[in-house]
């Protein structure tokens, strides 16, 4: 059975499978007709079973080589993420990093920042996934994501994490035109739970001593204007996000008293083949 460890049989065995055709197997692994014929012949008998039917005019999978193919399947990934696991230790800026970003990320300076990264490291790519910043965190754990960057809560205060706050902005309070001292008599809109923002209005609402039960939900932040611009509520918004927005003339502000601000931060798992990465982008 050892012989069956080397790659070239499994990856013969499902080219025939999927092309059910010698010559077009052979032509896209490179090899003659015959050789390809003598490997699939030879790991036939390693089995002890045949793996294809063969006739003059088709070729075509037997039960036990039907089976047999996403097995064959999962060597050949399993092999191929191995290389590139090995790949990741030695030459860590040559791999694609799976990055998950929250929607608030998008008015900091971060993407400069990972953009400047990759201007010095010119094998470095990256793959981008805006979630939420509670399901951020779930495919962090999953392994579907290499970094995550969102604002900072006291879920990432976990012992197997890497966590280093990036930025950090204060958040406003935020109120129609006119109605800064009345503004408790308004509602209050808040975007729903499991996104950043939330988070951290959770944490700051004591301090502040107001009540978010029953607000009105909001998804994005160009919302949450639109409606204080209105006369419908008031809100907690980071100062940067305000200014960016251009909303200073439309809004009363003031910050949040006693100071409050959001953290943006870049979390990942500790001694994962991304340290080296991780090390780079946040110093």
């Amino acid at each position: 059975m050892k012989a069956l460890m080397e790659t070239q049989y499994f990856k013969y065995f499902v080219t025939l499978a999927d092309c059910l055709s010698f010559s077009d197997a052979a032509k896209k692994c490179h090899v003659s007709q015959p050789a390809l014929s003598a490997q699939i012949r030879k790991m036939e008998g390693i089995l002890n079973c045949e793996l294809f039917h063969r006739s003059k005019r088709e070729v075509q999978l037997t039960k036990e080589g039907l089976q047999l193919v996403p097995f064959a399947k999962k060597i050949l990934q399993e092999i191929d993420d191995f290389s590139h696991q090995a790949t990741s230790y030695s030459q860590p800026f040559s791999r694609r990093m799976n990055i998950g970003v929250s929607s608030l990320i998008a008015r900091t300076n971060i993407f400069e920042r990972l953009m400047k990264l990759k201007s010095k490291k010119k094998n470095l790519e990256f793959e981008f996934m805006e979630e939420s910043a509670s399901r951020l965190y779930d495919l962090l754990k999953e392994g579907r994501l290499d970094l995550i960057i969102r604002p900072y809560h006291n879920d990432l205060d976990d012992s197997l994490l890497t966590t280093t706050v990036l930025e950090e902005d204060p958040l406003l309070c935020c109120y129609p035109l006119g109605q800064k001292n009345t503004f408790k008599n308004l509602p209050f809109i808040c975007t729903p739970p499991g996104c950043g923002l939330r988070g951290i209005i959770d944490d700051v609402k004591r301090k502040m001593n107001f009540s978010v039960e029953g607000p009105l939900f909001a998804q994005h932040v160009e919302m949450i204007l639109k409606w204080i611009k209105m006369g419908i509520g008031w809100s907690l918004l980071p100062r940067k996000i305000v200014s960016d927005l251009d909303a200073r003339q439309e809004v009363e502000t003031q910050e949040a008293s006693p100071k409050a601000s959001i953290k943006y931060c870049a979390a990942m798992f500790r001694g994962s083949y991304s340290d080296a990465f991780f090390k780079e982008f946040v110093k």
